[in-house]
């Protein structure tokens, strides 16, 4: 028998799917053959025709999608981040609203009832206050008045005006 491989008779071509070679080989008896790998560079089918326009714009799409999710992710995050700062926000300026209105309340009714406490003290004798009359008025002598004084005219011996500015 020689070591070069022969080729298979045509009836022949391929051995039964289920039977492995060391399997196959033990059965045809006890010499057992030893394979030997030869190394040979294994070369990239070409292949027949090109990839079309849209498979190449579909795969581009593929890798570069991640861009768009991640920008959409990020502006999603944007939007909730002002709402929720927004809402505290306005929560925040809205309890200011609410104490100022709550004290202009108080000042409107205490005011109320300074006036009322100073109208019930002047009815009273005893409050010391007295009803106006001419006579007790008091009467600043009248301010007399001053003339006006117009701004001095423009010298007529004026220079000459130079277009450089004098100083820096």
């Amino acid at each position: 028998m020689s070591a070069a491989p022969q080729p298979l008779a045509p009836n022949r071509r391929h051995r039964p799917r289920n039977i492995h070679p060391h399997i196959a080989n033990s059965r045809q008896g006890t010499q057992f053959h030893q394979l030997s790998v030869v190394s040979t560079p294994v070369e990239r089918l070409s292949s027949s025709r090109p990839l079309p326009l849209w498979w190449h714009a579909l795969i581009w799409l593929q890798r570069t999608s991640w861009l768009g999710c991640s920008l959409l992710a990020i502006a999603a995050f944007i939007v909730y981040a002002q709402t929720v700062y927004t809402q505290q926000l306005w929560g925040r300026e809205y309890r200011k609203l609410a104490a100022l209105q709550r004290q202009e309340r108080q000042l409107t009714s205490t005011n109320a009832l300074l006036k009322n406490h100073l109208a019930t003290l002047s009815n009273t004798k005893d409050a010391g206050l007295v009803a106006p009359k001419p006579g007790n008025a008091i009467f600043l002598p009248a301010v007399p008045q001053r003339q006006l004084v117009p701004p001095p005219a423009h010298p007529t011996t004026a220079e000459p005006i130079t277009s450089v500015p004098l100083g820096y």
